[in-house]
């Protein structure tokens, strides 16, 4: 059993903070050149040295970024266990995508997208909005889950574990008035008020890289608190209901190495997993902080940028002279004093008197070695001038295949691990959504479309399990789809209704439903399942050549289980719906 006593959690935390520490020792210099010295007077990379020449973070940035999370999220919600079923999956899908929307999460899942790049991104869902994260909630949010963004130098873990599903704990830090903390006391049994109210107030000097420094903002009497997750802790037997998983304790400190556990151990209601997830591009074995792709080639990024100070250095130092004879005074005031294009008589003119000489300037060298570099730093993150848009003619076609393909890879892999995290955090909450007894959404038209009224989610009315369920976010929801690719598919739509129309009756064999979602999920169109009702598996008829074969009409009504007492559950005046068993 984990040790939660106030010493050992001191020196837990003071732990997990030096491995923290020493993981993002580049990530304030690594800001500083991506937004550069015209954002903020203090961008220089050292005194006198001026901001770095070629911004490669916001370059690479500027062109993955809308390829992660260019678009809303949109999950698909599959029934898989026996008693799951097939409506409330569809229920869960539409509350889920309208939640996703309502709850401004793009805009979260792109600061989380940007630190992943950087070195690694955190989010945490809660199941209700928490004042302590952001104090500005989208108006239209209600009490819904929230899903915040942890900044990487916020968060703690385990600096033993390899991964975070191996850690003995995790957590993350945040500021907060002491004020406010007295007052979220007081709305918990779990706080000690003494301690609440003795802490000292002060800044933050522990020396780490945060957000805030140098904004000189006077002192708000602020405290920072660091909430810890601890999985293995021990719940109470009235909490051993299957809703609670581990427990989170609170400590509080003022900037020192000075902690105080301002709470006793409060059963946390959420999913096993936990209410972290830890966003990465790149596994590092044996260590629990995934690499960042910006991280991994700032070696390569200050060795380009040296080259080019260099070259700077050496074009600023470029002259070019012309030698007269010595005795020819008159004719060096002329060379000198005379505009360009203009014509100077000289008598007895001699070419070997005038020498024109240069000095300094960019060598071959230089531009040889420059371009090499360039070149290993884009065969290391995958940048090249395909992906850039700036396709010369001189490669082949071949080549430039290759290379578009190579970027690809390196691309997917990087959408293929974000939309992974972004699953975690559409199960978390999910799972929210599901058990929230406070949790309505109405679902509008697109309810109306699938069960004939329109309908409204309510949270902790369904007597199936949760992981009956599969989530997970569409392939292609979160990238960005070019308008003559989105007419393209639009006419392959057209064009597949038209053939599949046709073969539904004729091939009743055939698993249509799961087909339909296997290329809509190809095709960025989840909703095809739904365009064309085909035959479920539990009313999928025997093959042609069986005895009492037959096909089902393309315009049945597709409505599942939502039969019967199902089906008594919905009030057509209201559209509440409870869809159980």
């Amino acid at each position: 059993m984990f040790d939660i006593s106030e010493s050992n959690l001191t020196e837990e935390i003071i732990s997990a903070i030096s491995w923290r520490k020493r993981h993002l020792a580049e990530l304030e210099d690594q800001v500083k050149k991506y937004h550069g010295g015209a954002y903020i007077d203090d961008a220089g990379m050292g005194a006198g040295q001026g901001t770095d020449p070629e911004n490669y973070a916001f370059s690479y940035i500027s062109l993955v970024l809308p390829r992660l999370a260019h678009d809303v999220p949109r999950v698909q919600v599959e029934a898989q266990g026996e008693a799951a079923l097939d409506d409330t999956a569809k229920m869960i899908e539409m509350a889920m995508n309208t939640w996703a929307t309502r709850s401004n999460l793009r805009r979260t899942i792109e600061r989380i997208a940007v630190d992943m790049l950087f070195s690694y991104g955190v989010a945490m869902v809660t199941p209700v909005p928490n004042t302590s994260m952001r104090r500005i909630e989208p108006a239209h949010g209600g009490k819904l889950p929230r899903v915040y963004r942890i900044s990487p130098d916020k968060f703690v873990i385990d600096p033993s574990a390899t991964d975070l599903s191996d850690a003995r704990y995790v957590g993350h830090q945040y500021v907060i008035d002491h004020d406010d903390l007295i007052e979220q006391g007081k709305a918990s049994s779990y706080f000690d008020d003494q301690k609440v109210a003795d802490l000292v107030t002060g800044d933050d000097e522990t020396g780490t890289y945060d957000s805030q420094a140098g904004r000189n903002t006077p002192n708000r009497k602020q405290v920072i608190v660091t909430e810890l997750w601890i999985p293995d802790g021990e719940l109470p037997e009235e909490f051993q209901d299957g809703l609670h998983h581990g427990v989170i304790i609170r400590i509080a400190s003022s900037g020192n190495d000075y902690y105080t556990v301002i709470s006793e151990p409060e059963p946390f209601y959420g999913p096993p997993s936990g209410p972290y997830a830890l966003v990465g591009a790149y596994t590092v074995p044996g260590d629990c902080y995934p690499l960042g792709v910006m991280t991994a080639s700032q070696g390569l990024t200050d060795e380009l940028n040296s080259h080019l100070k260099s070259m700077n250095s050496s074009a600023g130092a470029y002259r070019r002279l012309v030698l007269v004879d010595s005795r020819g005074t008159k004719l060096a005031q002329d060379i000198a004093s005379t505009p360009d294009l203009h014509v100077v008589p000289v008598e007895n003119i001699d070419r070997d008197r005038v020498v024109p000489i240069e000095i300094g300037g960019v060598t071959q060298q230089q531009l040889q070695y420059t371009s090499m570099t360039q070149d290993r730093l884009d065969r290391l993150t995958g940048l090249n001038e395909v992906i850039r848009g700036l396709v010369t003619g001189d490669a082949t076609a071949t080549e430039v295949q290759t290379a578009a393909s190579s970027s690809g890879l390196r691309i997917s892999w990087l959408q293929r691990c974000f939309a992974e995290s972004i699953d975690n955090l559409m199960y978390v909450a999910g799972w929210y959504m599901y058990h929230g007894g406070e949790v309505e959404i109405g679902l509008g038209a697109e309810s109306a479309v699938a069960f004939g009224s329109r309908l409204t989610f309510v949270g902790g009315s369904f007597g199936e399990d949760y992981d009956s369920y599969s989530i997970k976010v569409s392939t292609y929801s979160l990238e960005r789809s070019s308008e003559a690719l989105q007419q393209k598919r639009a006419l392959e739509l057209l064009q597949l209704v038209m053939q599949v129309g046709e073969a539904v009756p004729a091939m009743p064999h055939v698993r249509w439903d799961r087909l339909l979602e296997m290329v809509g999920d190809q095709m960025n169109m989840p909703a095809l399942r739904d365009i064309i009702s085909a035959p479920k598996a539990s009313q999928q008829p025997a093959p042609p050549n069986a005895a009492g074969a037959g096909g089902v009409p393309i315009g049945s009504a597709d409505l599942g289980g939502l039969t019967g007492q199902a089906m008594s559950g919905m009030s057509p005046g209201n559209g509440r719906a409870s869809v159980g068993r």
